[in-house]
């Protein structure tokens, strides 16, 4: 229903919430994101065992509108300790970039607003961001069309 199709991804029992938030109605979609990584983030060891879970870390991400309704993923990501080089690191998603609230989907949806003129403010209500983030999804393209001439 939502494409959400990572395979790391464990929808929890009560996965759907909708909420009241910030004058908005909104869906929550509660899930763990928890995998065996292959290779430690920081160092890039081979995993032979010495990478173990290590706690969790709850984080956000919005995701497109369903049926004009504010959407997003609540995660709980699964946090791993490398013993060879004492540093941790989350579990991460193919839907998010790191250290980033939108997805990807939805950025892009954003970049396609952009391009049929339509003015930040009214991309900004239509998938319940801020002119803001819209502005930064625009220099973002900007940037990354500048950089494949």
């Amino acid at each position: 229903m939502l494409g959400l199709t990572d395979e790391n991804l464990f929808f929890e029992e009560e996965w759907l919430e909708t909420i009241e938030e910030e004058g908005f109605r909104t869906n929550l979609i509660h899930v763990k994101l928890s995998y065996i990584p292959r290779y430690c983030r920081k160092c890039g060891i081979k995993n032979e065992g010495q990478i173990s879970k290590n706690g969790s870390h709850k984080t956000k991400a919005q995701l497109l509108p369903y049926r004009a309704t504010k959407t997003e993923l609540r995660l709980v990501r699964t946090r791993f300790y490398c013993k060879e080089c004492q540093s941790t690191f989350f579990a991460q998603t193919n839907l998010v970039d790191e250290n980033c609230y939108l997805s990807k989907e939805l950025k892009v949806q954003i970049a396609l607003e952009l391009a049929k003129n339509a003015t930040r403010k009214e991309i900004a209500n239509h998938y319940f961001a801020s002119s803001m983030t819209v502005l930064r999804v625009l220099h973002r393209n900007k940037t990354n069309c500048i950089e494949k001439e």
